[in-house]
Order: structure tokens, then C-alpha cells, then sequence
């Protein structure tokens, strides 16, 4: 397990297309934040300079469409190629148990799709929030800091449960790209339609229920305890099932 572990923390540090993902998804989003949320200079006055730091805060943590962008091409970048290149085929040569090269690959993908996901967050908050959160008291500050950052961790890991499948159904990175997008845009399709209907609809109300909403709804400075027990249940509960399909794919692949 160690063994995996080094190999696959190696692979990261020197893998050169993530690093040149993480490079393109930065300045994306420095220009992008920059475009939506415009410069502050024209209109600065104390009071909207706060008002706009709390609207990027709460806006970009919980804008979960970047996420399920960059994923669709993200996901196979990282565990597709692995079955193209017959790398996860070598592990198994090499006597590693299907279970430890499944837990090792999917540790560090929700490692790296994580650190690539939160820099749309960061680098708007660090541009327009700053200000804000230093007129927070600095215990209050910290707890919500703390509270949406964990909550958009846990659901950006919640929302990458279609590409994770789709990737360990495929085992490839052409198809997986190409099935992921068609999904993502279908199901971006169907969320549109169920929107339109009455608010009070079952199918309304269970829509909510989506990582993607559950993440909007998280992210104000005063929610209820029962909001966010009930995004963390739909979080975990779209992680694991994500986990369970998965590795009964990876276990039925055949590696030969």
C-alpha cells in the first residue's frame, strides 16, 4: 500500500498535463472572476466594497458549474489514461490487490480535482473578499471560512460521481470525455426542465436535493443545522454510490 501510495504521489508531483491544468485553470479563472465580477475601482465606497466582498464570497463558493466543467476533461486526464497507457494494468501485474490500486487512484483524484476545483473560490475571494472578511470578528470569520470551504469540498467530491463512472465504464479518455459531456449536458437539460415547474412539485423539491443546489443553499452566513446535515447526508450519499459503481466496474474490467 505504501508502495502505491509514493508511486502515485510521485505521479502527481510530476505530472505535466495536470500541472499545465492547474496553470490554464488559474488564469481562466483570475480573467473570468475579473469579467463577472468587475472592477471594484469605479464605484469603491466602504460600504460596497463590503457588501460586494460577502456577494463573491457566497457566489463563488457555491458555484458548483466550473466544477462539473473542468472534471468532464479533468477525470479522464487522470484515471482514463491510466487504463490507455495500461498503467493500473501493471499495478495488477505487480501483485497489488484491485481494492488498494482502486483506493490509492481515487484518493489522490479527489486530492487533485480538488485543489484544481477550489481555485475559482480562492482567487475571487483573495481579489474582492478580503476587505469582508476582515470586518467579520475573527472567531465568527473563521467558522464560516472554515464551513463553506468543507462544504464545498465535500459536494465538489459529490458532483464528480458521473465522470468517475462514466471513466470506469469506459476505461478510456475519448469516450469518457465524450459520454461524460453528453451526460453532464443532458442532465444540465433536465434540471432546467424540472426548474420550471411549480416550486412545490415533488420533482421541484427533490431537485433541491442535488449536490449542485444543496451547495447555493450552505453557503449564507446564517443557515439552519438542518440545511447542512442534509447537504452532508446528499453529499456523502452521491460519494458512495459513486464508489460502489465504480469499483464494481474496475473489479469486472478486464486488464489482460
Amino acid at each position: 500500500m505504501l508502495n502505491l501510495l509514493r508511486a502515485e504521489w510521485t505521479k502527481m508531483r510530476y505530472n505535466i498535463p495536470y500541472g499545465v491544468v492547474i496553470l490554464v485553470t488559474a488564469l481562466f479563472v483570475y480573467w473570468y472572476s475579473g469579467n463577472r465580477f468587475g472592477d471594484t475601482a469605479s464605484w469603491k465606497t466602504d460600504f460596497m466594497t463590503l457588501y460586494w466582498g460577502e456577494f463573491v464570497f457566497k457566489n463563488t463558493m457555491g458555484d458548483a458549474g466550473l466544477t462539473t466543467l473542468i472534471t468532464i476533461f479533468l477525470t479522464p486526464l487522470l484515471i482514463g489514461s491510466e487504463f490507455s497507457g495500461r498503467t493500473l494494468n501493471d499495478a495488477v501485474y505487480a501483485g497489488h490487490s484491485r481494492l488498494r490500486i482502486f483506493t490509492v487512484k481515487l484518493l489522490f483524484f479527489y486530492l487533485a480535482t480538488c485543489l484544481v476545483s477550489i481555485l475559482y473560490p480562492v482567487i475571487s475571494i483573495l481579489r474582492y473578499s478580503r476587505e469582508w472578511l476582515q470586518s467579520l470578528p475573527p472567531a465568527e470569520a473563521a467558522a464560516y471560512i472554515w464551513r463553506c470551504l468543507g462544504m464545498h469540498v465535500l459536494l465538489d467530491m459529490a458532483l464528480v460521481y458521473l465522470c468517475l463512472i462514466v471513466v470506469f465504464a469506459c476505461r478510456d479518455v475519448i469516450r469518457s470525455v465524450a459520454y461524460s459531456l453528453v451526460l453532464t449536458l443532458a442532465l444540465s437539460f433536465i434540471f432546467r426542465l424540472v426548474r420550471s415547474l411549480a416550486p412545490e412539485t415533488w420533482l421541484s423539491k427533490l431537485i433541491q436535493l442535488y449536490p449542485a443546489y444543496q451547495m447555493k443553499a450552505v453557503m449564507e452566513p446564517q443557515v439552519e443545522g438542518s440545511a447542512i446535515g442534509m447537504a452532508v447526508i446528499t453529499g456523502l450519499f452521491f460519494i458512495s454510490a459513486s464508489i460502489v459503481i465504480s469499483y464494481w466496474l474496475f473489479r469486472r474490467a478486464d486488464l489482460d
